[in-house]
């Protein structure tokens, strides 16, 4: 789950699986159990929002919850 207010693109191990996407729930299918990393990247930049998150994925559904938010000036 990605929640923010502008669009993302969303990266798996730094591999891109769903780009320009608004706020809200994404599937991805088939991860092999194990760590994984997870990013939500503003699509205008870090700057303006970023979360990364690694979490060991399970078999059965899994949640990895990505809150980007920009950096403080």
């Amino acid at each position: 789950m990605v929640t923010g207010t502008y669009y993302y693109d969303l990266y798996m191990d730094y591999i891109g699986k769903s780009w320009g996407v608004p706020p809200g729930t994404y599937i991805v299918y088939n991860i092999p159990i194990g760590n994984y990393f997870f990013e939500a990247i503003d699509i205008d930049g870090t700057w303006w929002g970023y979360d990364g998150h690694n979490q060991y994925i399970t078999a059965g559904i899994n949640y990895v919850y990505l809150y980007p938010s920009g950096i403080p000036v």
